[in-house]
């Protein structure tokens, strides 16, 4: 018993000496006068760093959406598995791609509320300042993205398969913290 209490003690510190946790995230607001459209955006994010090429982490999003007169609030938790394929720059510059599902709630403000679910892969990059801070970007999405009957309306989330790698219009970018 001692030998394995040795041998899981002795794994977890070899396993924790390049972990570390890290938190951050995203705040978005675009408004088009033109066509009476506004967004705002809240998503803080937690994750923990296995090593140099595995995370895991998870996002809290909070998305609202008034246009042209219908309001559209998101509630979603996507919990995600990010592999870091290339870094560059003296490790300073991180190429990634984040594979999550999101779920949450959707309520729009002329109709009923509705389960909301995403599946897919976000490619990103991150520029790490120092050895705690760092700007984190994803651009697109390539996955599946839908809603029950009841929030799936004109202004609402569709059921849909997404194709939106490296669109401009799907730009997030936030800080991190790591410690």
């Amino acid at each position: 018993m001692k030998k394995l209490f040795l041998l899981v003690a002795v794994v977890f510190a070899t396993f924790s000496a390049s972990a570390q946790f890290y938190y951050g995230g995203a705040l978005g607001f675009t408004r088009n006068a033109t066509d009476n459209v506004t967004t705002v955006t809240i998503a803080p994010e937690v994750g923990y760093s296995f090593n140099e090429k595995w995370s895991l982490g998870g996002v809290l999003d909070y998305d609202y959406n008034f246009n042209k007169g219908v309001k559209l609030n998101i509630f979603e938790i996507s919990p995600y598995l990010r592999y870091t394929y290339a870094r560059v720059a003296d490790n300073k510059l991180k190429f990634f791609v984040d594979g999550g599902i999101g779920f949450g709630v959707q309520k729009v403000s002329k109709g009923d509320a509705g389960f909301v679910y995403h599946i897919g892969f976000k490619p990103g990059v991150s520029y790490s300042f120092d050895e705690h801070w760092s700007v984190v970007a994803h651009l697109g999405n390539l996955g599946w993205e839908g809603a029950t009957d009841k929030a799936s309306q004109e202004y609402a989330r569709k059921n849909k398969f997404t194709w939106n790698v490296f669109d401009w219009n799907d730009l997030t970018l936030g800080f991190y913290y790591s410690f």
